[in-house]
């Protein structure tokens, strides 16, 4: 059986962020500078990450060649 709901700090692994940052988007929503976070579930008092979730995530952000190339994304928003 495949797992497919992940808690946070099994999401936060997946997508190489931290907890603090998927703890505190889930409060504030996307942080100040505009970086997005990831969509959760509440099953009761428990957080979860579907695993599509995550993915979808990951294939959203801007896939950049060189640091320079990230900062014009950035700037483009």
């Amino acid at each position: 059986m495949n797992k497919r709901g992940f808690n946070t700090v099994e999401a936060a692994y997946y997508i190489g962020m931290s907890e603090e940052y998927l703890r505190k988007a889930r409060v504030t929503g996307p942080s100040s500078n505009g970086a997005p976070a990831p969509r959760f579930i509440k099953l009761g008092r428990c957080v979860r990450y579907l695993q599509d979730d995550l993915d979808a995530f990951l294939d959203n952000q801007i896939k950049c060649l060189t640091l320079a190339e990230a900062h014009k994304g950035k700037e483009a928003k």
